[in-house]
């Protein structure tokens, strides 16, 4: 039978977006002992597009920072 929450995950799980992620991966590493889980390379295989990464039982997502086009971008704020 499927879990809804799979072996290892926790109910909530933080997605943490970043300009460079790569940066703050090592910086999770040496400040928090964290583990790499996996990371997908961006484009070109430039940078980390989406990596997984543990401290302690918990699991946390981090992405790169996606720039939308301008105009989208302040619409979207706007209605918020």
């Amino acid at each position: 039978m499927v879990k809804a929450i799979p072996e290892g995950y926790h109910t909530l799980m933080p997605v943490l977006v970043f300009k460079d992620a790569r940066k703050a991966m090592e910086f999770y590493k040496q400040a928090l002992g964290a583990v790499e889980l996996f990371a997908m390379p961006g484009p070109g295989g430039q940078g980390v597009m989406v990596a997984q990464m543990r401290v302690g039982d918990s699991i946390m997502m981090l992405a790169r920072r996606v720039r939308m086009a301008g105009r989208a971008r302040r619409r979207w704020v706007a209605r918020r």
